[in-house]
């Protein structure tokens, strides 16, 4: 276990600053992007997909996978330093490719850090992004899709509201 220098956060505490706002936001504002969602619930399995998307009659319509990113940090658009790019971890490829989770659209969400926009991608232009292998300070060598900002549609939460 390595331990945490001064203004470095816990994964618990990253979760409940970051990951746990972005889920209830996206409650929120999901139903009013994407269409035949009329509201989502948190999957029973913390572990897994993060949001159950429903109509207006209990039928599952979709899932969603949710991140909040630091780097995008409290700007309304992309970071320029992106460069054009995204990048999503490889390690959600499982909802991409595994049979489990084939049976409805998915769509991936990113936040920035306060949770004042987002930009949407649905698994299909996932599945067909490249993967990347890039450094991180606290995970070298982590594969990512690489994904274009155009591929996105970007919102603005008070826009929506």
């Amino acid at each position: 276990m390595t331990s945490l220098t001064e203004g470095e956060m816990s994964m618990a505490e990253a979760l409940a600053t970051f990951d746990d706002p972005a889920r209830e936001c996206a409650k929120v504002v999901l139903p009013h992007v994407i269409p035949g969602i009329s509201y989502l619930e948190d999957h029973p399995d913390k572990y897994d997909i993060d949001l159950i998307a429903f109509e207006q009659g209990g039928k599952k319509v979709g899932y969603v996978e949710l991140e909040s990113s630091r780097a995008w940090g409290k700007k309304l658009q992309f970071p320029r330093h992106w460069e054009g790019l995204s990048f999503l971890a490889e390690r959600k490829k499982k909802y991409i490719t595994d049979e489990k989770w084939q049976d409805v659209p998915m769509w991936f969400v990113m936040f920035n850090e306060n949770q004042t926009a987002f930009a949407i991608v649905n698994r299909e232009i996932i599945r067909k992004s490249p993967i990347v292998t890039r450094s991180r300070t606290w995970k070298p060598f982590e594969k990512f899709f690489m994904v274009p900002h155009g591929q996105f549609d970007q919102y603005v939460v008070k826009d929506l509201l």
